[in-house]
């Protein structure tokens, strides 16, 4: 049984393709909130926390009040969300529960530690920052999932067992017919997708490019997303800095359209970084992923596992979090590069992506972690 927040916003796509391709499992989603849309199978069965559990009762200063008063008196009548869960798992008699993002782990954390039931949480960005006390679900839990080396060492800085964390990295499925552009010396159309939040590092995107403006005249940044305060503070950031015949903002598009949309762009970007309350990928964005199999180069970051996602002067250049000089340089290579030496650069983003990261290939890992598990071997280690 899984266990998530929200099933499933069209980000985290990765996560149903990781659970569509794991073999041999019997997949039930427990949801607080169930999103319609893209990812519906006959493949998992449902359960969707009942609705006054968490009532909407709007944003207003006196919500907020009539919100807390409520959540009192379900308390008091022993009417939670917890126990709504315990009595799900008790019905269901799950072999396993997965839990995903620490942060859903310590909110049932008091059941996961006193539960039969062996748990595994996953880790994936924001549910890294120190702010949080894992110290109970660590010493618990029969496994600690992350996506890379990064992810590994961030654990272990929070104080989890070593010998406790696996290695589950994500991926997405390889399309076979991308065409591989030309792109002549003097161009270069730059694209980011993503949510706007710090992490993201479109400010930088941004100041990089207003940097080598006088050096690349036939330069171009889209910055595509869905509505949130940080995509207005950067609109405004721009607009203020004259920038709007260089640089572009669209909505948010689906994930039918994501391969179709990367391919009007020569070159992707993505300069991730820490952001000032912890929040970070974890792992590494898997939109990299689907740009480089669309045969786009990565201008990126040294933050956490990109540099396994991306590799640095073979499918794109990378450059230390928040240096705007050596993320302009990195562009204008780009911009100056021959259409060979780019072509080189496409071709080897491609390839990466279908030798490194198939999903279906990756999925493998979690029906043998699930069954070392259930089996109650010593190690979890595959």
């Amino acid at each position: 049984m899984h266990v998530l927040r929200s099933y499933l916003p069209v980000t985290e796509n990765w996560l149903f393709h990781l659970l569509y391709y794991a073999k041999g499992i019997r997949h039930t989603i427990y949801c607080e909130k169930y999103l319609p849309g893209l990812f519906e199978t006959q493949k998992f069965s449902f359960f969707i926390l009942p609705s006054k559990y968490e009532p909407n009762f709007g944003s207003t200063i006196f919500s907020k009040l009539i919100r807390f008063l409520y959540s009192k008196l379900l308390k008091v009548s022993g009417i939670t969300k917890v126990n709504y869960f315990k009595q799900l798992t008790e019905s269901e008699k799950p072999d396993i529960l997965h839990i995903h993002f620490g942060t859903m782990a310590l909110v049932y954390e008091n059941y996961l530690i006193n539960s039969t039931i062996p748990f595994i949480v996953s880790f994936y960005g924001y549910d890294y920052s120190p702010g949080f006390n894992y110290e109970k679900i660590f010493s618990k839990a029969a496994a600690i999932i992350c996506e890379g080396k990064a992810g590994k060492e961030q654990l272990i800085s929070l104080g989890c067992p070593e010998d406790r964390i696996v290695i589950v990295p994500l991926g997405i499925i390889p399309s076979q017919n991308t065409f591989i552009k030309k792109k002549p010396v003097g161009r270069l159309n730059l694209v980011q997708i993503a949510s706007f939040t710090e992490k993201k590092g479109q400010i930088y995107a941004i100041k990089a490019v207003e940097d080598v403006l006088a050096n690349c005249p036939n330069i171009s940044l889209t910055l595509i997303g869905p509505e949130s305060e940080e995509k207005n503070r950067i609109i405004n950031y721009f607009k203020q800095k004259g920038l709007e015949n260089y640089i572009k903002v669209k909505g948010a598009i689906s994930l039918d359209n994501l391969n179709e949309e990367l391919c009007n762009y020569d070159v992707f970007i993505h300069p991730s970084t820490v952001a000032k309350n912890g929040d970070n990928e974890g792992g590494a964005p898997v939109v990299l992923l689907n740009a480089q199999n669309c045969g786009l180069p990565v201008i990126s970051t040294f933050h956490k596992d990109i540099p396994q996602y991306v590799m640095h002067e073979k499918t794109g250049l990378l450059s230390p979090e928040n240096d705007i000089k050596l993320l302009a340089k990195n562009i204008l290579k780009f911009y100056n590069m021959t259409s060979d030496i780019y072509e080189e650069y496409a071709i080897n983003a491609k390839n990466h992506v279908e030798k490194n990261f198939n999903i279906v290939t990756l999925s493998n890992s979690l029906p043998l972690l699930y069954n070392n598990i259930k089996k109650n071997k010593k190690t979890i280690n595959f």
